[in-house]
């Protein structure tokens, strides 16, 4: 499995790459290996994962503001090659943690505190962990944020 390097969201070999690769490893695999054609080369296994969350803003004129930033920080933290915990990129079959994604959202500028945050997959709501298989890997699903003003 390979995931190129990429900005984009859901980054994706071309066919062009695969057959590289592929030719690449099967000049170097054993022989047996490489003529029973048992060598491929696929794309990953994306598990999307929805965000939901309320957030309450400090200043309320600068909700707008607020809500790109927090929108953006969940996109680069579940970014498969430049998010995760570390930033170093997601893990195969790592799993994604509620408290993990509250971290996030809490350290956006301008951010008072969160509110309602639930996590989902394919519309079913998760628990505090979204258990990822073995060789799936997380990727930013549907990122709904609403704001509120502070309480006092």
């Amino acid at each position: 499995m390979i995931i190129p390097q990429s900005e984009e969201r859901r980054p994706w070999p071309s066919f062009g790459l695969r057959q590289h690769v592929l030719y690449y490893i099967a000049e170097r695999a054993p022989g047996d290996l490489a003529a029973a054609k048992q060598i491929y080369i696929v794309g990953p296994d994306y598990l999307p994962v929805d965000v939901q969350a309320t957030l309450a803003p400090r200043d309320p004129a600068e909700a707008g503001a607020v809500e790109q930033r927090a929108r953006q920080a969940l996109e680069e933290f579940l970014h498969p090659l430049r998010g995760g915990p570390e930033r170093h990129g997601w893990e195969l079959g790592r799993d994604l943690y509620l408290s993990d994604v509250a971290a996030v959202l809490e350290r956006v500028p301008g951010v008072d505190y969160v509110q309602d945050l639930t996590l989902a997959i394919e519309g079913r709501l998760q628990d505090e962990r979204v258990a990822v298989a073995d060789e799936r890997i997380v990727v930013a699903g549907e990122i709904r944020l609403k704001l509120k003003t502070a309480e006092a």
